[in-house]
């Protein structure tokens, strides 16, 4: 699941480079937050915050009766954390491609707002920024000349 809204505090970037930031927060539609402390200020703060209360770390939370909802939680299913194990299998690697694209466009999408200085509200569904054509021209660049790839 991807977040609805990123929030950025950060001094404007240059158009070809990302530089440090104060914070980035994700918003999800149920209310979950997560916070990236680019100056790690907050020493404190907590990892994720949902409408229920918040996990710190160390897995500690403020999450009434959290002991007892982790361990109603089913066992997840094994996962092939071997690579080579995984393709000899023909079984999905742990680290595979749902996981990585959702780790990857979270990412994007904070340098995309980190870049245009703006914070931007994000349609999971369409894969576009709301209202903001400069955001959603950022999300399928053209390569520069010298990096295009042969035909």
């Amino acid at each position: 699941e991807l977040p609805v809204s990123i929030e950025i505090d950060a001094d404007p970037q240059d158009s070809d480079a990302v530089g440090s930031w104060r914070r980035i927060t994700y918003k999800y539609e149920d209310g979950t937050t997560i916070v990236l402390d680019g100056e790690n200020k907050d020493k404190d703060a907590a990892f994720i915050e949902g409408s229920e209360g918040k996990i710190f770390k160390g897995f500690k939370s403020d999450v009434k009766g959290f002991e007892e909802k982790l361990k109603a939680l089913p066992e997840p299913e094994a996962q092939v954390t071997d690579f080579h194990q995984a393709i000899r299998e023909k079984k999905k690697f742990a680290l595979n491609e749902d996981n990585g694209f959702n780790s990857c466009t979270l990412i994007n999408l904070g340098k995309i707002a980190h870049r245009i200085n703006q914070s931007l509200n994000f349609d999971p569904k369409k894969m576009q920024f709301l209202d903001n054509d400069l955001a959603n021209s950022l999300i399928h660049q053209k390569d520069r000349e010298k990096w295009k790839l042969p035909s």
